[in-house]
């Protein structure tokens, strides 16, 4: 979004227009034993450096120059490689969603749209406002536990958020209400749910884990609505780990 420039840059600001684009941004400390110093590295990042606008020159020095670089793909899964995040999926699916994530809120923030739907957005990523409201009106309670108090329970997308359109994210049929721990296991593809409701379990969950938060196969969770049904299609053949 465009703002006015930061009071904080004083006067080092005097050669920028007045006004500027805000980037949100989210910052993840690694640590200690998962950093590198890309020069030590040249030899894997060198063929996956951007053509143009590099972070990094070929000696692996960074580019003061260059501002906010975009990193590509492939030298994304260089970097997790080497900082020891490329082999453990779980970890490396979350960095690269909660990425994804940033970028379609700032999207959004930058639409042309309504203020109202923009704020209706931004709060169904956390499960929050319209959309909350919506599927509380579908789903009285969580489906693995029972649990019926509102307070204690997650408006929880079926097909993630990122992965939505803006119709999709505030559909109340793209929901399920559901305690913490089952929507952890759910939003992350541990567990799934067939059309009739049946659970189905990942091999990332063992048995052990099940029989300690309470989930005893085989368990049916009762019918889902048709509507959900599209979504769960979805969740069971991009989202579910098998």
């Amino acid at each position: 979004m465009d703002l006015p420039e930061a009071d904080e840059f004083d006067n080092s600001g005097n050669a920028w227009a007045d006004i500027g684009w805000r980037v949100p941004v989210t910052w993840e400390l690694l640590p200690a034993e998962n950093r590198i110093r890309p020069k030590d590295h040249m030899q894997q990042l060198s063929p996956v450096l951007p053509k143009i606008y590099s972070p990094l020159m070929a000696s692996g020095d960074g580019k003061q120059a260059v501002y906010l670089a975009e990193v590509p793909s492939d030298m994304g899964s260089v970097l997790m490689g080497l900082i020891g995040l490329g082999g453990v999926s779980p970890e490396l699916d979350e960095i690269k969603r909660r990425v994804a994530e940033d970028a379609e809120q700032s999207r959004i923030a930058a639409a042309d749209m309504p203020a109202t739907t923009k704020v209706a957005l931004v709060e169904s990523r956390v499960g929050q406002g319209q959309f909350r409201s919506s599927v509380l009106a579908v789903e009285a309670q969580c489906r693995f536990t029972g649990v019926s108090n509102p307070a204690l329970l997650t408006a929880s997308h079926i097909k993630p958020w990122v992965d939505s359109d803006n119709v999709e994210r505030l559909d109340k049929f793209n929901g399920l209400m559901l305690t913490p721990t089952f929507d952890r296991l759910f939003d992350r593809g541990f567990i799934t749910l067939t059309d009739t409701g049946d659970v189905l379990s990942g091999s990332d969950l063992d048995s052990r884990d099940m029989h300690a938060i309470g989930l005893h196969l085989p368990l049916n969770v009762g019918p889902l609505h048709p509507a959900q049904c599209q979504y769960l299609e979805y969740h069971r053949t991009r989202v579910f780990r098998a």
